[in-house]
């Protein structure tokens, strides 16, 4: 495996590289791809679908399940990435059971369905293709991931935002083949519209929470209680639809006498990682320029010859809600005057991400490396850093609309709360000219009440 170096800006290619690390993850038995658009460009925004789609994360957290989140994807190619990363986790596990829940603007033009991300604006048929993801790339890709389950929800039956070019009998969307092991649920029958809601959620999904988290109910069960919840309220206006190829049995909630089919994740805790083993994949390598490897039970990256290094991997949740980010970083030898630390919400299209780090002067740094780079919280003389190669704690805090700073357990500074980039996080060293080598410990990233 190649690695890449960076003095400036991240190379492109590390888009490659952090996509490979995800095959030497396992995948957890239950994971989801939520997607929601709001706000689109060329058209009037849509009112719940980002509310659904957050929702539905939380929810689908709550039931166990590792869920990867998109919200307000600009472009086909940034819902072909997502969809990419999701499969990739059910091919790793065929025992896997997948959600994939869809909340935004979609049509059907000449029988074929199209998912819409917030910047198209198709002008003709031809431009479709071009600017909108075909359904039929996500069938293709349910049927190759070759796992046990696919639940495929999509609350997208709204009117066709984009006329000039449709019949007036395309209305919806059009019912698709179904690939086995597949369970296919729109928010409506085919060739009909969903209702937007009046309230937070959309009505499909606002009866779908709702049904979803009733004890011993099995996928049947919960979309009929939604189907004839949805019909009912919308005076028979609104029918949800379903098409499956799946024969087994399936609990979102299972009753008190039916386990789950994963053990429940650790409770309010997204990433507890304390390097005893490599089960999540991260980068092992040595080149005569960088290692990546695990000594003693740390993580250990060191620059041999300078340069700026990264390492990285998925990890999505609700940045919304307050959360804590903390490691223990030890420099074991090398330059001083150079940062390591946490790489924040990598978003591996553009390159830009947060940091937040360390000298091995004492010094201390949380800085947006963005389009427009600025350092967030600077350091200032101070006797709470542990100089040389002592161990420190460092902890980035979101409380309401506030950063806050910590390095072994002192508040160092705050800053007004910036939306990550991307959803990959992980670690960073950078030593100039200069060697440089770190030892990380006890990775952790939890919601905070």
């Amino acid at each position: 495996m190649k690695f890449f170096k960076s003095r400036d800006v991240l190379n492109t290619a590390l888009a490659a590289l952090f996509g490979m690390t995800l095959h030497a993850q396992s995948a957890q038995k239950r994971v989801a791809l939520v997607i929601g658009v709001k706000n689109y460009q060329y058209v009037s925004p849509l009112n719940n679908t980002l509310n659904d789609a957050r929702d539905m994360s939380d929810a689908l957290k709550a039931k166990g399940f590792r869920v990867i989140e998109s919200y307000d994807p600009q472009t086909k190619r940034q819902l072909q990435d997502v969809i990419i990363k999701y499969f990739q986790l059910l091919e790793s596990d065929k025992n896997s059971s997948g959600v994939l829940f869809y909340s935004g603007h979609g049509m059907q033009v000449d029988g074929s369905n199209y998912l819409i991300p917030a910047q198209a604006n198709p002008q003709i048929k031809a431009d479709l293709d071009d600017q909108c993801l075909n359904m039929d790339y996500v069938m293709r890709a349910i049927e190759q991931a070759g796992n046990h389950l696919n639940i495929f929800i999509l609350d997208a039956c709204r009117n066709n935002p984009f006329k000039g070019f449709y019949r007036s009998g395309e209305q919806g969307l059009n019912m698709v083949a179904t690939p086995k092991g597949s369970y296919i649920v729109y928010a409506t029958k085919p060739g009909s519209v969903a209702s937007d809601g009046t309230g937070k959620n959309g009505l499909f999904t606002s009866k779908l929470l709702k049904h979803m988290i009733v004890e011993g109910l099995n996928i049947e069960q919960v979309f009929k209680q939604v189907a004839a919840d949805v019909s009912t309220e919308s005076n028979d206006a609104q029918r949800p639809w379903i098409a499956s190829d799946y024969t087994g049995d399936f609990f979102f909630t299972p009753g008190t006498n039916r386990p789950y089919d994963v053990e429940p994740p650790t409770p309010k805790a997204y990433l507890v990682e304390d390097f005893s083993q490599n089960s999540r994949g991260w980068l092992e390598s040595e080149t005569e320029e960088y290692s990546f490897k695990f000594v003693d039970g740390k993580y250990r990256i060191k620059s041999k010859k300078g340069g700026s290094w990264f390492c990285t991997l998925p990890l999505s949740f609700n940045t919304n809600n307050d959360f804590e980010i903390s490691m223990t970083l030890t420099k074991v030898d090398g330059t001083d005057g150079y940062y390591f630390g946490a790489v924040l919400g990598l978003n591996t299209l553009n390159g830009y991400f947060h940091f937040m780090g360390l000298t091995g002067w004492g010094n201390y740094v949380l800085f947006n490396k963005g389009p427009a780079a600025k350092d967030l919280i600077t350091s200032t003389p101070n006797d709470v850093v542990q100089t040389g190669n002592a161990p420190n704690q460092i902890m980035l805090k979101k409380v309401s609309n506030t950063f806050k700073l910590y390095v072994n357990g002192k508040l160092m500074g705050e800053t007004p709360h910036e939306e990550f980039f991307g959803d990959y996080f992980g670690f960073r060293i950078w030593s100039g000219e200069e060697s440089l080598t770190v030892d990380v410990d006890n990775f952790i990233i939890k919601a905070i009440n």
